[in-house]
C-alpha cells in the first residue's frame, strides 16, 4: 500500500508542478542534459549568468491544476492511498 501510496504522489506533484515536493528539480535537469536528447527541459542560462529551469510541457497550467485539485477532492478512495491531497493546493 505504500509504493502506491509514494507512487501516487510522486507522479501527482511532478505533473501538478508543487514547489517542494516535485522530483522536476534542477538537478534532474542538469541529468537530462547528460543521459537523455531533450533539449526542451534543459536548463537555460539567462542574460545575468543564472539559470533557469523553463515549465516542462508535461505539467499543467494553474488553471488546469485547480480544475484537477477540485475534481479529485470529490474523489472517494481507499482510506491513505491519497490522503492530505488538499495540502499540495497551489494558492
Amino acid at each position: 500500500m505504500h509504493i502506491e501510496n509514494n507512487f501516487f504522489d510522486n507522479v501527482f506533484t511532478t505533473v501538478m508542478d508543487v514547489k517542494g515536493k516535485t522530483k522536476d528539480n534542477e538537478k534532474a535537469r542538469m541529468d537530462v542534459v547528460e543521459y537523455c536528447l531533450r533539449g526542451d527541459l534543459e536548463l537555460v542560462q539567462l542574460q545575468n549568468k543564472k539559470l533557469a529551469k523553463l515549465k516542462a510541457n508535461y505539467t499543467f497550467t494553474t488553471k488546469d491544476a485547480k480544475e484537477i485539485y477540485k475534481w479529485i477532492t470529490k474523489l472517494k478512495m481507499s482510506n491513505g492511498y491519497a490522503s492530505n491531497i488538499a495540502r499540495h493546493e497551489k494558492s
